[in-house]
Formats: structure tokens, sequence, C-alpha cells
């Protein structure tokens, strides 16, 4: 039971983690400051970064 209980709970923190935007105007914006803050601390391996419908809203997705 109790690894049921821990799957569970694991399965559903991506679906928590993702903040859902209005548009996709909203979502593109946040996708660009999450790229310009990964550039800023001197990564690297900077993924692009893209939206796509979600629901009723948009969510950032990586893309490489």
């Amino acid at each position: 039971m109790g690894a049921l209980a821990t799957g569970a709970v694991v399965a559903m923190a991506p679906a928590a983690q993702a903040a859902p935007y209005a548009n996709q105007k909203d979502c593109l914006v946040a996708a660009k400051q999450r790229e310009q803050e990964r550039v800023a601390q001197g990564d690297i391996n900077v993924p692009n970064y893209t939206c796509v419908r979600d629901g009723n809203g948009w969510r950032i997705t990586i893309t490489r």
C-alpha cells in the first residue's frame, strides 16, 4: 500500500509543478524569462523553452 501511495504522489508531482498560463503570449514571455535566468546563472546548456496547449491553458515545455 505504501508503494502505491508513493507512486501516486510522484505521478501527480509534474502536474503540480507546471504553471498554467491563460494565453500563449504570457507563456512565451515566461519561457523567455526562464531562459534568460539560466543564461544569467552561467549555464552553457540552456534548453529551448516553448509552450504547449494544456487543457484550458498553456504550459512551458523543454525542447532540445
